[in-house]
């Protein structure tokens, strides 16, 4: 393919894709009013799932993920998604997420809280809906992949699964394989973090515009398996507000708003084994240096399809048209 044909291509796809642009537990009071918080919120859940449910070069496909995860501030998390995708071609498809939170636990919204009650257990809380079309186009120089994704508010915003409003993100992934070794760099914009990278699932939401960006590498080991290294940073633009429950003093704040509230950066480690066709184990560990927490989980996803050795050898083919 020559070089004008190939700019051309990835500039009509980028055109294309913007255009395209539960039950809890009873508490004993309501929640207080908006107040300005000048603390930054806890540190995200980054849950490990594959990017592409598949390699098929058209139809539908889906999986199940149940994780296991720690973060420092608020312990112990279990959670089940639901994903969902459709490939129209070798170039466009689209998405679809549902998470539900197992069992997680959350600030306590009682105004005073015994001192081992600070923290309440909650049960089948549903995060917000995401919604994805990608676009991904490649050559020998690079691939590209575009994604423009949106939520809806299916969450609870009290405990801060959701900002309660539908949000929007475009995002733009650009990497290269040299052999074994595939760097990567993201940049993105969109208005909540919820959206600023879609494999992490947070115990907070912000809404307002915001920037966000992540470079890193991955490496091809044995067995298929794949460990990829990345640093993010989120930088918000202008004022944010942070749908979080949290506690200051004897004040419960549930919505807070101010400048750069939402800003975060740090590093993102993950870890993928195929345990079969059908089935891999995932793990990963993430460090937020702005907000110095630490998060871990390990996750199994079952994909329904997997594809045949026809399908395979077609998409790697057109890697390379």
């Amino acid at each position: 393919m020559h070089a004008n044909g190939s700019c051309l291509r990835a500039a009509t796809l980028c055109l294309a894709l913007s255009i395209a642009s539960g039950p809890l537990l009873a508490q004993d009071a309501h929640p207080a009013p908006a107040v300005a918080l000048a603390a930054p919120p806890s540190a995200p859940f980054d849950i490990p799932r594959p990017n592409r449910l598949s390699r098929i070069a058209s139809g539908f496909n889906a999986s199940l993920t149940f994780t296991g995860l720690h973060e420092s501030d608020t312990g112990y998390a279990t959670l089940l998604t639901a994903d969902a995708e459709y490939n129209f071609n070798d170039t466009f498809s689209m998405d679809a997420s549902f998470p539900v939170y197992l069992y997680r636990l959350a600030p306590s919204l009682r105004n005073n809280p015994p001192p081992g009650q600070l923290l309440v257990p909650l049960r089948g809380d549903p995060g917000d809906t995401e919604f994805g079309l990608n676009g991904e186009w490649s050559n020998r120089a690079f691939s590209y992949i575009g994604t423009f994704s949106f939520t809806a508010p299916t969450g609870d915003a009290t405990y801060g699964l959701s900002s309660g409003h539908w949000t929007v993100d475009y995002t733009n992934h650009f990497e290269h394989t040299f052999g074994l070794f595939t760097p990567d760099i993201e940049i993105g914009i969109g208005d909540s973090n919820e959206l600023a990278n879609r494999s992490i699932n947070q115990n907070y939401t912000s809404l307002g515009a915001l920037s966000h960006f992540q470079a890193g590498f991955s490496l091809d080991l044995i067995h298929d398996s794949s460990l990829s290294i990345d640093a993010y940073e989120d930088l918000p633009i202008g004022d944010q507000k942070i749908y979080q429950s949290v506690r200051r003093g004897h004040i419960i704040i549930n919505q807070a708003t101010g400048v750069n509230l939402s800003e975060d950066n740090g590093f993102i480690n993950e870890l993928e084994i195929p345990l079969s066709d059908h089935l891999t184990l995932s793990g990963y560990y993430i460090r937020s240096l702005r907000l110095h927490t630490d998060s871990a989980a390990a996750s199994l996803t079952y994909t329904f399809r997997v594809p045949p050795p026809d399908d395979l050898e077609h998409n790697v083919a057109a890697l390379f048209r």
